[in-house]
């Protein structure tokens, strides 16, 4: 960094600083950029942490530190950046609409604000479009708003910074189309917002773990309260825990745990699976084996297939208990690329995997969705295995979600465990939520589901075998621990 540069880097510095006052929670981010020089931030962040601000400075920062720069703020789509950055100000007028700070006299406020005024005067070329939503700026740099839905257009753009706002609704194809331009040029990229639900919006996760492995890039967890000029004594403050009570004692504590805390967790106010817990519920594969191998006598081995030729084939591995009705998911197959959803490839990895888990392929049960006879009608002619059919429907007439809720009261009575091999089946089931408007159950991402719900349904299996109230305990658990290894292994699948 030549001494002209730095002279002009802090001479912007205290300019900018005369007005905006970054509070200390927000200060490592604007380091990593602006002192570290790294090429990118992820801020998985909390509600009013003050993401928007950080992102504002950031646009402006690097548009006037470098002519000629492209620096676009990306929203999930244009109107949503039009309501929280433009409509309101905040981008195009981020200094003279600076808020009043505690305790500021009312005389200080107004010289700040005019300060912040003639900053925008000193760097801004005219006026801010705001039919395009872009600012240009004497240096020949420009802002700009837009959407991830309009990702066709990411192509045509020379990016040398960029803001991504709300990654969790942004469209993965705009990324696809936009950061290629963005690294031919060296650039930097912000990504900030809150987290979904526990296996929702997988791109979220994905890009957070790029950003937990680069060098170049830093990823921080910043929870809402950082912000001490919102919430007053931090995380134990009097504001700070009167809202996360609030939250408890409407039943909504996993929404202050992704909202404040940002924490990922299941939603549980949709989930049709709310009991289910990575920590109660997944296992070592080897700690589920040896138990099996204690009283392999008692289990029954079903094998079952969900055979799709478009968008995925799934197939999971189950042994139940005769005694006690303990239902473990021990493996699955959940392939998505239609090149490999043959017969010939899939029912040997299949076979494999299953003897495996226990090696007389004769105890096997093996069953599949009815609709799809072709699959057992091939399996048959090639490989001469028989395959039980199964519909939709149990013996006494209930369909899915009667199904899905003895599934649910296996779960809830400590009946379930699962191997932590199925990693799709997990995702499956952790984000498997009802329509928040109509309360229906999705018909997709249920691949896997279907797959257990068919198990079930030739297992017989439902509450009438064990008592819903009835607590019962897997296992004497071993140490150890399960943790951030299953989105680095989804994300690892999907690079």
């Amino acid at each position: 960094m030549n001494q002209s540069f730095q002279k002009h880097l802090l001479e912007v510095q205290k300019e900018f600083h005369s007005v905006y006052r970054p509070h200390a929670g927000q200060l490592p981010v604007l380091n990593a950029f602006f002192v570290d020089w790294l090429d990118g931030v992820f801020m998985r962040c909390g509600r009013k942490l003050g993401k928007s601000s950080i992102a504002i400075y950031f646009a402006w920062k690097f548009a006037v530190l470098f002519p000629e720069s492209e620096v676009y703020v990306v929203l999930d789509e244009a109107q949503h950046g039009r309501l929280i950055y433009w409509a309101n100000g905040r981008l195009p007028r981020f200094f003279s609409t600076q808020p009043r700070l505690p305790g500021e006299k009312s005389d200080a406020y107004k010289r700040r604000r005019a300060q912040g005024k003639a900053i925008e005067q000193k760097y801004l070329a005219g006026e801010p479009n705001s039919t395009t939503m872009t600012m240009r700026f004497k240096n020949n740099s420009t802002i700009g708003i837009m959407g991830s839905l309009n990702f066709a257009q990411a192509d045509g753009l020379s990016p040398a910074a960029a803001v991504y706002d709300e990654i969790k609704s942004h469209r993965p194809e705009f990324d696809t189309a936009f950061r290629p331009n963005l690294d031919a040029l060296n650039g930097r990229l912000l990504v900030v917002g809150t987290p979904p639900p526990e296996g929702q919006a997988l791109h979220y996760i994905k890009m957070e773990e790029e950003f937990k492995r680069s060098k170049r890039k830093r990823h921080f967890l910043m929870p809402s309260y950082l912000n001490e000029l919102i919430y007053p004594g931090g995380r134990y403050g009097e504001k700070f825990l009167r809202i996360e009570n609030d939250y408890k004692m409407a039943g909504n504590e996993h929404i202050f745990k992704r909202e404040y805390l940002g924490i990922i967790v299941p939603d549980a106010t949709n989930a049709v699976f709310p009991d289910l817990d990575r920590r109660k519920h997944v296992f070592p594969h080897a700690a589920l084996m040896e138990e099996l191998e204690n009283s392999y006598k008692d289990w029954d081995f079903y094998m079952t297939y969900d055979p799709g030729s478009v968008t995925v084939f799934a197939t999971t591995i189950v042994a139940i208990n005769r005694k006690d009705k303990r239902f473990w998911v021990l493996g699955e197959l959940y392939e998505t690329q239609q090149k490999r959803m043959t017969v010939g490839h899939l029912f040997p990895l299949s076979r494999e995997k299953a003897e495996e888990i226990h090696q007389f392929f004769e105890d096997w049960i093996l069953t599949y969705d009815a609709a799809a006879a072709w699959f057992a009608n091939e399996v048959a002619t090639i490989y001469d295995v028989g395959m039980l059919p199964c519909d939709k429907t149990s013996r006494k007439g209930e369909g899915k979600q009667d199904q899905l809720m003895v599934l649910r009261s296996a779960i809830k009575t400590g009946r379930f465990a699962m191997s932590e091999r199925c990693v799709y089946t997990y995702k499956e089931m952790i984000s498997y939520s009802r329509d928040e408007d109509t309360g229906k159950l999705p018909k997709k991402n249920d691949h896997a589901i279907d797959c257990l719900r068919y198990t079930m349904r030739t297992a017989a299996y439902d509450e009438e075998e064990f008592s819903p109230h009835e607590q019962i305990q897997t296992f004497q658990r071993i140490a150890y621990s399960v943790d951030d290894d299953w989105n680095r292994e989804y994300s690892a699948d999907h690079d």
